[in-house]
């Protein structure tokens, strides 16, 4: 074919160049190789996930990298849930009773059978007839790496520390009218209910239970102070106190250097800033009457 004017003048320009395009299977080639070179790299990348009441369990995050195919991402998310139980502090031992988890924040999202609004602000409540609330007395806020771990299928535990809240005693005491206190706190002859925050004691292992050691006095004109200490386990058991005074009374005899008792002593008289006693001679039935009273009262 013969090319006249223009045409003829740009076919001897393009037949002077080199020729440096490209077939249909070099470009292919080409993004083949680009396309592997892609897949070879990955880039780390997060993943955040929203859902009201939800926590991201995992994956945190993933790979990225180029492919000619989609691949599925499964994310796992937890319920934020909660669950309160209570424990006995003196023994750690789980109570059955029931934990109200309140709302301080109504406006952010009241708590519903146990779900909770993340960085929201919750009172943990337990009224348990018999104990009173002991630990987990301020605010809790829950937060995201509270349910980071664990099964994903249950609520988070929330623990809260009980103890009694009453012990019972009953007093027997002779005289009737003496003054009768348990850890400072006066008490009167008959059955007598304590609150054990009044006590300011601490429980210990007594036996096979726990108890409170208590400090027990008792005092009465004419009569020694009697003290002693008991070990009281909480309600409904009930811890009885026995206690029979002694008269304050003074018995001296005289003998002499060989031992022999002196009949008709002489008076003795003892003084001091409240009394002033006198005594004289006691016979032998009498003294021995005395000894024997204060051998069953020991």
């Amino acid at each position: 074919r013969r090319l006249e004017g223009d045409d003829a003048s740009s076919y001897e320009t393009r037949s002077l160049r080199p020729t440096t395009e490209r077939t249909l299977d070099d470009v292919w080639a080409a993004s083949r190789r680009c396309l592997a070179e892609a897949q070879s790299e990955t880039r780390p990348a997060m993943i955040r996930a929203d859902l009201d009441r939800y926590v991201l369990l995992r994956p945190k995050t993933v790979d990225l990298s180029y492919s000619n195919t989609v691949q599925p991402l499964t994310v796992c998310m937890r319920r934020c849930n909660l669950r309160g139980r209570c424990y006995d502090v003196r023994d750690g031992s789980l109570l059955d009773a029931a934990v109200e988890i309140e709302a301080r924040d109504p406006e952010r999202g009241p708590a519903s059978h146990g779900d909770v609004v993340l960085n929201a602000s919750y009172a943990l409540r337990s009224n348990k007839e018999g104990w009173r609330q002991v630990t987990s007395l301020g605010p809790v806020t829950p937060l995201a790496r509270h349910f980071s771990d664990g099964d994903a299928k249950k609520p988070l535990d929330v623990f809260i520390g009980l103890e009694p809240t009453h012990i019972n005693l009953r007093v027997r005491v002779e005289p009737a009218d003496a003054t009768v206190t348990v850890q400072g706190l006066s008490v009167k002859s008959g059955p007598s209910t304590l609150k054990v925050e009044d006590l300011k004691s601490r429980w210990v292992k007594h036996g096979d239970s726990l108890a409170l050691p208590l400090k027990v006095e008792a005092s009465k004109d004419g009569y020694v102070s009697h003290t002693t200490t008991i070990y009281a386990r909480a309600m409904p058991h009930r811890t009885d106190i026995n206690i029979k005074m002694r008269p304050a009374q003074i018995c001296i005899r005289c003998v002499s250097t060989e031992g022999i008792v002196i009949e008709d002593a002489i008076d003795v008289v003892v003084e001091n800033e409240r009394h002033s006693l006198k005594f004289g001679g006691m016979d032998e039935s009498v003294f021995g009457a005395w000894v024997a009273t204060q051998k069953k009262s020991e």
